[in-house]
């Protein structure tokens, strides 16, 4: 829903003209159509894959991995021929990391480890950071006040990327996206659908511990230790260097994960790329209202929240504090989700 405020600049009030305005019904058309189009193809692809899920093994381990330094490119592993832990030389450790990085210090990666799908996750350190609008905030920041001390009591791992189509694909159904291809994210997926991916994932693992991320928990490791607009600082005009995002919907789509820098942290496409859903419900006042500790949103709600940006939001939308809320039936070709995983 707070996708309609997402091109009005700071200051700006909602009643004024908000940037786009000209073409925007013109882009309500070609949604009209897009969404005619998916609901087609989606019910097709329901149809082929009723027949098609594999069925779920047992639990493999977690193995792991050494850590990329942060200038060199990464290959998303369910991308490369060799995908699955199976297929990786035996040499390979299958003890589980024990570095505990300080909070202080992000950029001292961790050992990152991965599943049998190939998803890799990095390590997001407990500890306490300000949640909210921070001072080089755009934005009227209706949802996003007032900022806040949070606190996370536990670390846990974050998905270095958002999950793909070749993720999605292997335990449920094809992303309806614009293009398809093993790399690129998996978007037009809902809330419900993350859900359903969720339990097979468990169900696959023997494992209870994934889920999405809390609201907090995502902005923490979005954020990486910083408390600037964007992990790297606070001038939009520096987006592009790093996520993606300010692309025309009617000629744009969604770029392969991993092709922009990692955080300090090691996520890749944190700004913009997909939207990404998170696990707690919208509550408008929340900030004012919520814990300070391990929050976990509203016990209940109508709209499930979205953070990040998408390809084609405005730069202000893409910010670490940002925050958005759509039903959880919502597809859209700019929404998908990353994994968190907890090892206790």
């Amino acid at each position: 829903m707070s996708r309609f405020r997402s091109s009005r600049p700071a200051g700006q009030s909602a009643g004024r003209p908000r940037p786009f305005v000209g073409w925007g019904l013109g882009v309500m058309a070609v949604l009209g159509a897009l969404a005619l189009a998916a609901a087609f193809a989606t019910a097709a692809a329901r149809g082929q894959a009723a027949d098609a899920w594999p069925s779920l093994g047992a639990s493999p381990r977690i193995f792991a991995e050494p850590v990329q330094p942060a200038d060199q490119s990464v290959d998303h592993p369910a991308a490369q021929s060799a995908a699955h832990p199976a297929d990786r030389p035996s040499s390979q450790s299958s003890a589980q990391p024990s570095a505990q990085p300080s909070a202080a210090t992000p950029a001292a990666w961790p050992p990152v480890v991965s599943n049998s799908l190939g998803m890799t996750f990095a390590h997001i350190p407990a500890g306490r950071f300000m949640m909210g609008a921070d001072p080089g905030f755009v934005g009227d920041g209706e949802y996003e006040r007032p900022p806040r001390r949070v606190t996370l009591s536990r670390p846990f791992r974050l998905s270095r990327f958002e999950v793909t189509q070749g993720d999605l694909s292997v335990l449920t159904r094809s992303a309806p996206g614009r293009r398809r291809g093993a790399k690129l994210p998996a978007d037009g997926v809902s809330w419900e659908d993350a859900q359903e991916f969720l339990a097979r994932l468990n169900a696959r693992e023997g494992t209870g511990k994934y889920r999405l991320p809390t609201e907090a928990e995502w902005e923490r490791a979005a954020r990486a230790g910083s408390e600037t607009a964007y992990w790297f600082g606070d001038d939009p005009k520096a987006l592009p260097q790093y996520g993606w995002c300010g692309e025309s919907f009617a000629k744009g789509a969604s770029h392969e994960v991993g092709l922009k820098p990692p955080n300090p942290w090691g996520l890749y496409d944190m700004h913009g790329n997909l939207s990404e859903w998170v696990s707690d419900w919208f509550g408008e006042q929340y900030y004012a209202s919520g814990a300070a500790a391990d929050p976990q949103g509203p016990r209940q709600g109508q709209t499930k929240v979205r953070r990040g940006g998408g390809w084609a939001s405005d730069p202000a939308v893409c910010q670490s504090a940002w925050r958005e809320h759509d039903a959880p039936t919502l597809r859209s070709l700019l929404v998908g989700f990353r994994v968190a995983y907890f090892d206790e």
